[in-house]
């Protein structure tokens, strides 16, 4: 079975290089360029199939433009994974082996698992908790990691999730509801929790996943 990892970048231009380096050989890599003012795309190339969008769209529209790619291009598993090296991706694919044996339809990488290791600092764990809670109660699921940026899909949850309108940092909260909501079988494996510069982002990820959470 194909398969292809999306890969969102905007001013990621210090890690795309060796985000690249690190995905096995196994999964295709996608690198969407949300408009980048750095190297980002030149340092990319050659290294993947590369997307650009001209001007910075959002988080979640960057991941769509991806999503909507490997859709079109037939690849049977579909993973998503940020390009800060904030996730490893040589994990990719024990993620996608729940997607293989046909135990899941989505798996989520989870850092906050008991097995998960790694430290989260304080205010991204309580940013993410507080998503986690709202999605749980609106959905009654049971996540434990609604923020995580490292993610396998089947087509069929590439579907729902592309049903999603948010296009900011409130996408990846606003797909655990909706793929909760259709009764879709999601999985969590722990992933280390690795810390790195959030650029100022922790404070914005938090509000508009939360007010994803509340709005839909």
């Amino acid at each position: 079975m194909k398969a292809c990892i999306v890969i969102p970048a905007y001013n990621e231009a210090t890690t795309i290089e060796r985000v690249l380096d690190l995905v096995p050989r196994s999964f295709t890599p996608i690198v969407v360029d949300d408009g980048s003012t750095d190297d980002t795309a030149k340092n990319a190339t050659g290294f993947c199939q590369l997307l650009r969008h001209e001007r910075n769209r959002g988080a979640g529209a960057t991941i769509k433009t991806g999503l909507q790619a490997a859709l079109q291009q037939g690849f049977g598993i579909i993973g998503v994974l940020n390009a800060d090296l904030q996730h490893p991706p040589q994990l990719l694919p024990t993620l996608a082996h729940p997607l293989l044996s046909n135990e899941a339809d989505a798996v989520f990488g989870s850092r906050l698992l008991r097995e998960s290791g790694g430290t989260m600092p304080f205010e991204r764990w309580l940013g993410n908790k507080i998503a986690t809670r709202i999605i749980n109660a609106r959905s009654g699921a049971s996540y434990s990691d609604v923020l995580c940026g490292m993610r396998c899909y089947s087509p069929k949850a590439v579907q729902i999730v592309l049903s999603c309108r948010e296009d900011n940092y409130g996408f990846e909260a606003a797909t655990a509801l909706a793929l909760a909501r259709e009764k879709m079988r999601v999985k969590e494996l722990p992933i280390p929790a690795i810390d790195g510069p959030d650029k100022g982002n922790w404070l914005r990820v938090a509000c508009e996943s939360t007010s994803a959470a509340l709005s839909r």
